[in-house]
């Protein structure tokens, strides 16, 4: 999953994307216990950050790239949109 994340990213340097500003982190979720407990049993996990907000995209593990980024940018906008709602 990294990989294809990984993909993605670098296609979206080079072709205009909503993910061309986006920041790409890998979380080794054993180094924080709220990681662990949230995540554990559905590793590998892709999570959508935006300021105080942070929702898992919908995904299984043996998505295509294709689909993954689709997934991405939609749960980027539920996000941006819910953070929008709050103020």
């Amino acid at each position: 999953m990294e990989r294809k994340v990984e993909g993605i990213m670098d296609r979206a340097k080079f072709l205009p994307s909503p993910l061309s500003n986006v920041e790409f982190l890998v979380r080794d979720i054993s180094t924080n216990p709220d990681w662990e407990s949230t995540y554990k049993t559905t590793v590998p996990v892709v999570v959508v950050m935006n300021d105080a907000v942070e929702m898992p995209v919908s995904v299984l593990p043996r998505t295509t790239a294709d689909k993954l980024e689709r997934e991405i940018i939609s749960t980027m906008n539920r996000a941006v949109a819910l953070d929008s709602d709050r103020i």
